[in-house]
């Protein structure tokens, strides 16, 4: 984007990514991974998000495009 990062950016990232963890872990403000059974015409179905900062973070990194096409291939069947 042509943009440098400066040192109040990457804390600000941290600063973010530890409240998020802190309210997910310590506070229990949500579920780690959360998940939904399917009902009845689809029994055997679920779907699940396992959303950290961590993953978060290397989405980030890669960047949007490239992370796409990886979420696309990740809810591809595997059972093909």
């Amino acid at each position: 984007m042509g943009g440098t990062l400066s040192a109040a950016t990457i804390f600000a990232g941290f600063g973010i990514g530890l409240a998020y963890k802190t309210l997910m872990n310590v506070l229990r403000g949500w579920k780690d991974i959360p998940s939904m059974m399917f009902g009845a015409p689809l029994k055997a179905g679920s779907i699940a998000a396992e959303i950290s900062p961590e993953l978060l973070g290397v989405g980030y990194i890669i960047g949007p495009k490239i992370a796409f096409v990886m979420g696309s291939a990740a809810s591809l069947p595997t059972s093909c």
